[in-house]
């Protein structure tokens, strides 16, 4: 089961994906521009696990054309405070 970092990390790099409406293909080709290869699928399941590095992150968000980048990453909430809230991309 996914914690709390790995829910943040996984929420935050989808939302991107989203606003830029980037596929997991496009993802997998600019991020061999980059020398890192990885296949759709290896990136599709990474990236929905939330397993994936700081550096793969950063790598992401330059293959995205990203060079500054403002978020908002919420603490854990107690266990009976209810629904976690989706991360804030600015």
């Amino acid at each position: 089961m996914k914690d709390h970092w790995e829910n943040e990390a996984a929420g935050i790099l989808k939302g991107l994906l989203a606003r830029d409406d980037v596929g997991y293909k496009k993802l997998a080709l600019e991020l061999g521009k980059l020398g890192i290869q990885e296949t759709e699928r290896a990136l599709r399941n990474k990236i929905n696990r939330g397993s994936f590095s700081f550096p793969f992150f950063l790598s992401c968000l330059v293959a995205l054309g990203y060079e500054d980048i403002r978020f908002t990453v919420r603490p854990p909430k107690p266990k009976n405070e209810g629904v976690r809230e989706t991360p804030h991309i600015v």
